[in-house]
């Protein structure tokens, strides 16, 4: 990327002029007249660097990165593609010269720098300028040794969870914990759309070669690269620019034809409606000696390791209750050539094998059909798997993957270690709390022995379950080695414990027509205005006009770029926007019809979530990556929804957006922008305050203006009305400075510092008040050491105090919201950390402020989650929303008889944030966000 140019179409961008490369010409295009003789002069000289750098930033991501992020928009996969390496350093560390070589590797691979977009349907790259790379540092080296490991183990999975954010995000990051005075932790997070487990390998040992020149004030000694990923990206889309070659896709569908949708597994539960990515893992060592006997059985079969080890994984399986059809999914390099071994980049494809151990062979025979199978599918795993899914004609389920649920990996060889010149470095075992498909074995050769991993997806299985599993993986092959030619009958009796899981089966629910292959279901719908709409947004996308109403989109063409495309139409075409997993669900016209007709009767809404009875998402004028947290309700023709809406443009800015629903429709309201809108209240209907990162705006019943004067003009945190004066929350430009409050009683601003300590900067702040002599102040600060804490203040009318709260045992806490509705009865809301939990799961907080003490209220284990808006309905129900950093919004209802909150049916969501009742109806409206951005949410007061 050129620098100068990269910033020269900014400029551009900023004064409304606009480029685009079209068959090699460029075109350019003013939105605010004519073009000035002295810029068209500087647009002719600099035109071959512009048509350079455009065509760079047209250009298409690989296969797998279009994977990855298909799977990232509508699985919300998340933290469960992030690669992350822990590494203990004993000794002296420059910490100076370990972000200078992150910078340096960042610069080095654009592809930790691309974003990927969606510009009219086609996703492609932008490769943003070089820029430094933050190392975070957090000293835990005065906490007590138990103490140091929690927070340690807290840190690490928060930051290893953290998501990814595909448009903005470097997608490298890191931070440093000092843990003694010699003795510090390193944490590294790769995505993998910047990465692979090779690219890891890489990375470890630029960063040492890198680390070690900049200690000594010596310059890169790396040579540059020849070639970056993008090149990789353009060469494979050369390669099926036109699909899989005829015998490619012959090959696919006859090799899986017929095979079981979903394998049948020793489940605990069954699968939810929807693909999560909750994970946890086992780890089992199959010592060197018999390590050594299974490499022996595989050379007298004329087969690998890998083929040995895949065998015992489909007998045990199959032996376990899952049938004699067993398809596993493997990880395979792409690279393709030598001239990208030393470039970082996500690489892997993944292929399919497909085994039959029915007939009760002995194992050496099951090895010599897995050889067969693995040989078979081997050599056409070059094949990207989109199109495996596309020529084997699938029905994509909501609740699990396609074409596998398995996946198996054998990592041979010795593997990348980080060097850090003068200290001492070991890698840390670590695994986060995610899975990416329903079971997971993962090998490695070390030292002889082989180091298993059996991650797991924590919404169907139990810990316990999988311990069986690893331990009976340990004990068919102890069974195998000894007895490789009995029949596999005879062999499971001699593990019990393989045979006590096939107890645990549960079955795969069936497709409509009662099926449970990888064929196409028909749907049933007479012929309609929509079916005729559906058949011509088809016919545009594919580029066909002979489509059937009963074909699968897969089927004819069709890929998940295509029906991005799809979506966008029906966007533009019917004016409705639908969630792309739920077309995915209904790929024919005519099952894709009935959706959008169900749709439709609901009057320009669609339901927000089969799994949120009740709720609708209305159609908003708005759209993109954002969020409408805050919501105010004067009446059934006057709401205001408001929130931020993110920039693409690679900075990571945002504008704040309003939306206001007059009783008739949504419309977009302009007004004074706020950067993102944090708090909202009103007074009267025209009357309504909001603020925000650039100070205060309000309605008067006309127009929304700037709060002037000696009003705040920045960061004010949280607004709230109060009889007839406006509190708000100021957060001063200098960290250094404590928060303030400023208060407006109509006529004139007085502000205050609040007592709390100069140090720290503040996170969350939110004030909330019922009366002038009775207000609270919550705030979470992020403290110089890296702690974070929180505090909550009481105004009385004449001082500001800090109050005490109850001793939490096993949680931090964050409480990032105040719920004040009378003396004696205040609401605290936040986050804790479960230490019990193994994986350090966030859940909600809610502290009850009866007038004499506070109460830690209890939840469900489905209430687990930040929890950030409270709402007491006009028939006396108390209700709770949550839901964000990672945990889709979520709700919580105050059920008297059991003194505790239970989960209540929420809309699906990213998350929740304001929740109100919208006065005299029985309306409630919640303000959030679903995968695809800003939205509300809207339902009947009902359980």
């Amino acid at each position: 990327m050129n620098t100068d140019t990269a910033i020269f179409l900014q400029w551009l961008a900023t004064q409304d002029v606009s480029l685009k490369v079209d068959n090699g010409r460029l075109i350019v295009r003013s939105g605010s007249g004519p073009i000035a003789d002295d810029l068209r002069a500087r647009l002719r000289e600099r035109k071959a660097d512009l048509l350079r750098e455009l065509t760079q930033q047209q250009a298409e991501p690989s296969f797998g990165q279009q994977q990855l992020w298909l799977l990232d928009r509508l699985e919300g996969g998340g933290a469960a593609y992030n690669v992350t390496a822990v590494i203990r350093v004993r000794g002296a560390i420059d910490a100076a010269a370990l972000k200078r070589a992150l910078t340096e590797v960042v610069r080095r691979h654009e592809v930790l720098r691309t974003s990927l977009v969606e510009q009219d349907g086609l996703l492609l790259t932008r490769t943003r300028p070089a820029m430094a790379v933050p190392l975070t540092l957090v000293d835990l080296s005065d906490a007590g040794p138990d103490e140091r490991e929690t927070r340690f183990d807290d840190l690490a999975t928060e930051f290893a969870c953290r998501r990814f954010d595909l448009s903005t995000d470097v997608l490298l990051r890191a931070f440093l914990v000092r843990t003694g005075p010699m003795e510090h932790v390193l944490v590294m997070t790769l995505h993998h759309m910047g990465g692979d487990g090779a690219s890891v390998g890489l990375l470890k040992r630029e960063i040492s070669q890198l680390y070690t020149a900049f200690r000594a004030g010596q310059s890169s000694p790396l040579p540059e690269l020849a070639v970056q990923y993008r090149d990789f990206a353009d060469w494979q889309r050369g390669q099926f620019r036109s699909g899989p070659t005829p015998a490619e896709v012959e090959f696919w569908r006859a090799y899986l034809s017929g095979a079981p949708k979903a394998v049948r597994l020793p489940m605990d539960r069954p699968r939810t409606a929807f693909h999560t990515f909750r994970g946890g893992t086992v780890r089992f060592r199959i010592e060197p000696y018999l390590a050594s006997e299974l490499r022996r059985l595989s050379t007298r079969a004329g087969a690998s390791l890998f083929m040995c080890l895949l065998a015992i994984l489909k007998v045990l399986l199959g032996k376990a209750g899952a049938g004699d059809d067993l398809v596993t999914g493997t990880p395979v390099s792409s690279r393709g050539n030598q001239r990208f071994d030393d470039v970082i980049g996500y690489f892997v494809n993944t292929f399919v094998v497909r085994v039959d151990i029915s007939g009760d062979p002995s194992f050496y025979e099951v090895l010599g059909r897995v050889r067969h199978a693995v040989l078979s599918a081997h050599a056409h795993a070059q094949t990207p798997f989109e199109h495996v899914v596309r020529a084997v004609n699938i029905r994509r389920g909501a609740s699990y993957l396609p074409v596998y649920q398995v996946m198996f990996g054998l990592q041979s060889g010795e593997s990348s270690e980080l060097s850090l010149e003068g200290a001492e470095t070991e890698e840390i075992p670590f695994d986060p709390p995610v899975a990416k498909h329903d079971l997971t074995l993962l090998f490695d050769e070390v030292d002889g022995a082989l180091l298993g991993r059996l991650e797991y997806n924590r919404n169907i299985f139990d810990e316990a379950t999988v311990q069986v599993l690893a331990a009976s993986y340990s004990e068919l092959a102890s069974v195998v080695v000894a007895r490789p030619r009995q029949r596999l009958s005879a062999v499971v009796e001699l593990s019990p414990s393989t045979m006590a899981l096939a107890s645990k089966i549960v079955a795969p629910e069936k497709d409509k027509d009662g099926s449970g292959d990888l064929e196409t279901v028909a749907s049933a719908h007479p012929q309609s205005a929509t079916v005729r709409a559906v058949s011509r947004i088809w016919s545009t996308v594919l580029g066909s006009t002979d489509v059937r109403t009963d074909v699968d989109f897969f089927s004819i063409g069709g890929s998940s770029m295509a029906m991005m495309k799809v979506n966008l139409e029906i966007y533009r075409e019917l004016g409705l926007e639908i969630p792309v997993a739920r077309l995915f669900e209904n790929p024919t016209v005519l099952g894709m019809a009935r959706y959008l007709d169900q749709v439709l009767v609901e009057g320009s809404v669609r339901p927000a979530s089969s799994g949120g009875q009740g709720w609708i998402r209305p159609v908003l004028p708005v759209e993109g990556p954002g969020h409408l947290w805050n919501i105010v309700a004067t009446g059934p023709d006057g709401i205001w929804a408001a929130g931020r809406r993110d920039l693409l443009d690679g900075r990571g800015g945002s504008v704040s957006v309003v939306v206001h629903w007059d009783g008739q429709s949504w419309t977009e309201v302009d007004h004074p922008d706020l950067g993102r809108v944090v708090g909202a209240t009103s007074r009267a209907r025209d009357d309504v305050w909001m603020s925000g990162l650039h100070g205060l705006v309000r309605w008067d019943g006309a127009r929304w203006e700037r709060v002037g004067g000696s009003a705040p003009d920045r960061d004010c945190a949280s607004v709230t009305a109060v009889a007839d004066e406006v509190w708000t929350l100021v957060r001063p430009a200098d960290t250094a400075q404590p928060l303030a409050v400023a208060r407006w009683d109509g006529r004139t601003w007085a502000r205050e510092s609040l007592p709390l300590p100069a140090s720290g900067a503040t996170l969350h702040g939110c004030l909330h008040g019922c009366a002038p002599d009775d207000l609270w102040v919550s705030t979470v600060r992020a403290l110089p050491s890296g702690d974070v804490e929180s505090w909550v203040l009481h105004w009385d009318g004449t001082a500001w105090s800090r109050v005490g709260l109850p001793d939490l045992p096993g949680s931090d806490t964050e409480i990032i919201r105040v719920h004040a509705r009378g003396s004696g009865d205040v609401w605290l809301l936040g986050a804790g950390v479960r230490q019990a939990v193994r994986d350090r799961e966030r859940t909600g907080l809610a502290l009850h402020w009866d007038g004499s003490g506070w109460t830690r209220t209890t939840m469900s284990p489905q209430g687990c989650g930040r929890l950030n808006s409270m709402l007491r309905t006009a028939s006396g129900d108390l209700w709770a929303a949550g839901g964000g950093s990672g945990v889709p919004g979520f709700l919580i209802r105050w059920d008297r008889a059991a003194n505790t909150w239970i989960s209540a049916q929420a809309p699906q969501s990213a998350l929740l944030g304001d929740l109100v009742q919208i006065p005299g109806t029985t309306r409630l409206l919640a303000g959030g966000a679903d995968h695809n951005g800003l939205a509300v949410f809207t339902r009947d007061d009902q359980p």
